[in-house]
């Protein structure tokens, strides 16, 4: 019995995390956070006007230095806009607005740091890749609890692929770069696939097995006695 659940535990856990999710965010108000996530099953999209870190309001963009950790990317159903579609539900801001009870939110980081400039010019654009997170949320009507979203998780994923991008703007101070944007991609590893064809392998030919055993096991009780 123990060799067989071990087989569909082999089977069905790899199957859960088959999807995808991609997304793409700028740094300036101009620009815009957006993506997607699929499971085979279900989508969660979303699209909201960014605006960066807090001090990225009055337009001075953060300046970054070598090891400087840019701020993690929220991004949720506000004042500024955004739409976050689930299941066929779409969340704006002018349906909550409306007095309709509904909310979307997608946050994004990775353990990334702003690169050393030597050798750069102006203007020039370095990408750092490191790996990431990204969590969804999602609720709608008489679903959504009255404060506590961690109830809504639609999805929490790790191990993601982010790539950052900074700009060379300020060369020869101690903040020369600003950050100008990010890209985030996750997809199963191909490793995901060969578990579970070996554990769909292991299930047929566990059945195989006890097929011809009960098979061997009848003849035997069926053979004459003395043969």
């Amino acid at each position: 019995m123990s060799g067989r659940v071990l087989w569909i535990i082999l089977v069905t856990a790899p199957l859960v995390s088959a999807g995808s999710f991609e997304a793409t965010c700028g740094a300036t108000v101009t620009e815009s956070c957006s993506g997607i996530w699929t499971n085979g099953t279900d989508s969660f999209s979303f699209g909201v006007p960014f605006i960066g870190s807090p001090e990225e309001f009055d337009g001075a963009p953060t300046r970054y230095g070598d090891g400087d950790v840019p701020p993690e990317i929220d991004v949720s159903i506000g004042t500024i806009g955004g739409i976050f579609t689930y299941r066929g539900d779409t969340c704006t801001y002018d349906v909550t607005l409306g007095g309709f009870p509904c909310h979307g939110e997608v946050s994004l980081g990775a353990s990334i740091s702003a690169p050393d400039d030597t050798g750069l010019s102006l203007g020039d654009v370095v990408s750092v890749m490191g790996l990431g997170s990204a969590q969804g949320l999602f609720c709608w009507g008489t679903d959504c609890p009255p404060s506590d979203l961690r109830e809504i998780q639609v999805f929490d994923l790790r191990d993601v692929r982010a790539t950052y991008q900074f700009t060379l703007t300020d060369p020869g101070t101690p903040t020369p770069f600003s950050w100008t944007g990010a890209e985030f991609s996750w997809i199963p590893e191909p490793a995901t696939w060969v578990f579970t064809t070996l554990g769909l392998a292991g299930v047929a030919a566990g059945f195989r097995g006890q097929h011809r055993y009960r098979r061997t096991r009848n003849r035997a009780s069926s053979a004459p006695e003395g043969i």
